[in-house]
C-alpha cells in the first residue's frame, strides 16, 4: 500500500470535508436531529427555568471538578491532542490509527462549524451574563465536540473504548450546567448533535476504507 503522506492528507482535506458532511445528511439523521429539536423546545419551556433556579440556589456544586472538567471540551485542549494522534500515525505508518485520526478531526470540524451556525441562528441567552454576555447559548460547543469525539471513539474501537468518552463527554456537559454557563437543552441538543455528526463522519470514513 501507498505510505501515508502528510502532504496527500493536505491535498484530500476538502474533499474529505465535502464527503463527510455529505455523510451526515441523511433522512436518519433528520428525524434524529428534529427530534432533539423538538425535545430542547419542550424542556427549554419548563425544565431549563427549574434547572437554573436549582443551579442559581447552589452553585458551582462539584467546584473547581467542573473548572476540570469543561477543559476536556475546549478546542484548545481537543485540537493539540487531535493532530498529536495524526502526526503519530503519520509517523508510524498506521493506517488504522491514521484514518480514525482523520475521521475524529473531521468530525470535529463539521460538528464545530454547525455549531456555531446554530448560536449565531438561535442567539439563546444563557443563566448568567458572564460568558458572551449571555448570548449564543443553544446549543452547547464543549458538549457537542466531545461528544462528536465520544462517537468516533466508539465507532472505531467499540463500546469498551467509547463507554469512557461516553461517560467523559457527559461530565462535561454537566460541568457547562454546574457552572450556570448553559442550560440542560443546550447541553442534551449539543450531545445528541455530535454524536449523529460523529456516528455518521465514522461510519464514512471505514466505508471507505
Amino acid at each position: 500500500c501507498e505510505p501515508i503522506s502528510f502532504r496527500e492528507d493536505v491535498r484530500q482535506l476538502w474533499p474529505m470535508l465535502r464527503e463527510d458532511a455529505c455523510s451526515v445528511v441523511t433522512w436518519k439523521n433528520a428525524v434524529i436531529l428534529g427530534v432533539a429539536t423538538g425535545g430542547a423546545i419542550a424542556i427549554r419551556q419548563d425544565l431549563d427555568d427549574q434547572v437554573r433556579a436549582e443551579t442559581a440556589e447552589h452553585p458551582d456544586r462539584w467546584g473547581g471538578t467542573s473548572q476540570v472538567l469543561r477543559q476536556f471540551g475546549e478546542a484548545a485542549w481537543q485540537v493539540p491532542v487531535m493532530f498529536g494522534v495524526y502526526g503519530y500515525s503519520v509517523w508510524q505508518q498506521d493506517p488504522e490509527l491514521h484514518s480514525f485520526s482523520k475521521a475524529m478531526i473531521s468530525a470535529h470540524a463539521l460538528s464545530a462549524l454547525t455549531t456555531v451556525a446554530i448560536k449565531g441562528i438561535t442567539n439563546t441567552d444563557r443563566p448568567t451574563t458572564e460568558f458572551h454576555d449571555g448570548h449564543y447559548g443553544f446549543p452547547s460547543y464543549h458538549t457537542s465536540s466531545t461528544f462528536a469525539i465520544a462517537a468516533t471513539i466508539e465507532e472505531y474501537y467499540g463500546w469498551k473504548a467509547g463507554l469512557p468518552a461516553y461517560t467523559l463527554a457527559g461530565l462535561v456537559g454537566w460541568s457547562r450546567i454546574d457552572q450556570r454557563e448553559h442550560d440542560l437543552s443546550d447541553v442534551l441538543f449539543g450531545a445528541v448533535l455530535g454524536y449523529t455528526i460523529g456516528k455518521s463522519v465514522a461510519a464514512a470514513h471505514l466505508d471507505r476504507d
